[in-house]
C-alpha cells in the first residue's frame, strides 16, 4: 500500500519497521518518510505540509517498483 500511495501522488509517512525501511533504502528523502515516535511523526507531518514534495520525486520512487522495473531486474538475474 505504501507504493500504491506514492503512485497516486501521496507522500507516505510510515513507521520505520519491517519492509518500510527497505522500500525507502535508496530514496534521497527517506528521512522525511520514516518515523519512530509520535513526536517525530507530528514534526514530519508538518514538514511535508509546509514543503510539498514534487510529483517527480514521488514518481521516481514509484517507478523503482513498477512492473517494467521488476521485469528488467528478473532479466538481469536470468
Amino acid at each position: 500500500t505504501t507504493i500504491e500511495a506514492i503512485a497516486a501522488g501521496c507522500w507516505p509517512l510510515v513507521y520505520e519497521a519491517g519492509g518500510q525501511r527497505e522500500i525507502f533504502a535508496s530514496f534521497p528523502k527517506k528521512n522525511l518518510c520514516l518515523w519512530h515516535s509520535q513526536e517525530e511523526l507530528a514534526t514530519k507531518t508538518l514538514a511535508v505540509i509546509e514543503n510539498q514534495p514534487s510529483k517527480k520525486e514521488l514518481s521516481s520512487l514509484a517507478k523503482k517498483f513498477s512492473i517494467e522495473s521488476f521485469a528488467e531486474n528478473v532479466k538481469k538475474i536470468i
